[in-house]
Order: C-alpha cells, then structure tokens, then sequence
C-alpha cells in the first residue's frame, strides 16, 4: 500500500495545537463540575492547563489558513488530536465528542471557503 503523500500547503500544527486545548479544557472541566460543586482547588486545576493554552493562542491566526486547506487525511489527525486530549469516562461520550469535533471542522472550512469566494467577488 503506498502512502499517502500531503498536499496540502499548511498543514495542521497550529489546528492541532488548539483542539488539544479544546479537548485538555473539557477534560478538566468535566472534572470540575462532576460533583456539581466549584472549590477553588478545583479552579487551579485550569492553571495546569497553560502549557497547552499558550500554542494554541500564540498561533491562532495561522488556524484559519490550515483549516483553508484541509484534507481528508488531516482531518483525521485532528480527530485524533482532540480524542486523545479529551479523557472521557464514557467512550460513546467520548465518540461522540470527536465526531463533533470533526462537523465543526468541516463548518469551519466551509464558512472559510465561502468568506474567500466572496472576497475574491465570486458570490455576492
């Protein structure tokens, strides 16, 4: 079977950056609210997730040119990326979480690429 080679301009780095924060904050949140009770211990635990705060936001401008030219391929890596930040309980909590992750990559490459056919005068 021959590899599949990446074609597209971008990559994923910065996307993946940020959907790791996605996944590491709703990690520690659902944690945070298991017991419908807010201590302040339990609020420093988002001060553990500044390591992957900090990528995510200084990149962020970049996440809309990657996501400009995703493909199939990337797409699933970023899946990926999301699921393996994301520590859920529940695997079909968890399952559905990534495939929403993934419809919201695909909204935001469709709105993108509606924002560029407009700017380039091709819809009005």
């Amino acid at each position: 079977m021959q590899k599949q080679q990446n074609t597209t301009k971008y990559g994923v780095k910065e996307t993946g950056e940020v959907l790791e924060f996605l996944g590491a904050f709703a990690t520690t949140t659902g944690d945070i609210a298991a017991d419908g009770k807010v201590t302040l211990i339990e609020f420093l635990k988002y001060v553990n997730l500044y390591p992957v705060v900090a990528p995510a936001i200084d990149n962020v401008k970049v996440v809309s040119l990657e996501l400009g030219d995703l493909d199939t391929a990337e797409r699933a890596i970023l899946k990926q990326k999301f699921g393996a930040a994301l520590k859920v309980p529940n695997p079909i909590t968890e399952e559905l979480l990534e495939e929403g992750a993934d419809l919201g990559l695909h909204i935001m490459q469709f709105v993108l690429k509606v924002k560029e056919l407009r700017s380039q005068k091709k819809l009005a």
